[in-house]
């Protein structure tokens, strides 16, 4: 059975039943797969929010949330933090970071 592609560009896709994350990995840059049912929140932060005004390109950032690898990330204002029921967090910066904000809303997922 295909999924539904509600999102997709190159650091993630959403879909109707699961969120990839591109690059998890810095070395292989594999992605990671986490089922919706798992996520239970996210937030979006903008770039004056960390502490030295920028998006981590990849690692921990300074609330331990695991960032996916992007070189590109520095030129983007805006990320999202996936909070899952384990209370692991992921991070990564969207193209479109109000598109995807209003797609997670729409699968019923709260913005903390």
């Amino acid at each position: 059975m295909s999924k539904k592609i509600l999102y997709q560009d190159r650091t993630a896709a959403l879909m109707d039943d699961a969120l990839v994350l591109r690059g998890f990995t810095k070395i292989l840059g594999r992605p990671r797969r986490l089922a919706l049912g798992q996520i239970v929140a996210f937030r979006v932060r903008e770039r004056a929010d960390f502490p030295d005004g920028e998006l981590p390109s990849w690692g921990k950032d300074d609330r331990g949330v695991w960032y996916t690898r992007d070189p590109r990330r520095w030129r983007r204002a805006r990320s999202i933090e996936i909070i899952l029921d384990n209370g692991d967090q992921f991070g990564f910066a969207p193209a479109h970071p109000n598109r995807f904000k209003e797609l997670m809303e729409q699968l019923n997922i709260p913005e903390r």
